[in-house]
């Protein structure tokens, strides 16, 4: 017995496709959605690149604030922006061949630590800076500690880069900030508190 597939049926006055308008519109329709949206899509890709570097320079300072603290010696994050490296480090006054024999198993080079050492994405360009602590009084004290009864907001200094940033046992630390710039202007400011040695990330205007 033959077979035959049920007939396909069509109604009166349906076209059977797209006609060449209505695909030209569509086609438009797509570009000018394609205009809109992908620079915005661009920027929101690299602004989100350039949040997750700075946290992870964040974390090296968190890192180094919390080992100096537990192991009561003075730490350094070394950053080194031709390589677009950082890493913490032992203070070199606190190594076993400044202290003597005595000075048990601590040793030189970066700290064995998840989170202490890293690479910065190429395309994002990183400045430290060393910030100057304003107190009540006045006086300015660049790169010391200042004094646990000063509420002054550490102000940056121009001209005063740097490429270490010192956390002591205390939990203080040199009152730092890196500066972080992508290909597309967006820029964030990571401002180091010198009593809390605690990070904070700001926005700066896009250049």
């Amino acid at each position: 017995m033959k077979v035959t597939s049920a007939p396909h049926f069509r109604r009166a006055g349906m076209p059977s496709a797209f006609t060449l308008m209505e695909l030209m519109v569509v086609l438009a329709l797509i570009g000018i959605l394609s205009a809109v949206l992908l620079p915005e899509m661009r920027g929101s890709l690299e602004e989100v690149q350039l949040r997750s570097n700075a946290r992870k320079l964040a974390e090296a300072c968190d890192v180094a604030f919390s080992r100096a603290v537990a192991t009561g010696r003075t730490l350094h994050l070394e950053w080194d922006r031709t390589r677009g490296t950082y890493r913490v480090v032992q203070d070199p006054e606190e190594s076993p061949s400044r202290r003597g024999a005595n000075a048990g198993s601590r040793t030189d080079g970066p700290i064995d630590f998840p989170g202490a050492t890293g690479t910065i994405d190429p395309r994002i360009t990183v400045d430290l800076h060393r910030l100057s602590s304003v107190s009540s009084g006045g006086s300015r004290a660049e790169g010391r500690r200042p004094a646990a009864s000063s509420s002054a907001e550490p102000q940056p200094a121009a001209g005063a880069p740097a490429t270490t940033i010192e956390f002591r046992p205390d939990g203080t630390a040199d009152a730092s900030e890196f500066v972080l710039q992508d290909r597309a202007g967006f820029r964030l400011a990571l401002r180091l508190n010198p009593i809390t040695s605690r990070m904070r990330i700001t926005e700066l205007p896009r250049l």
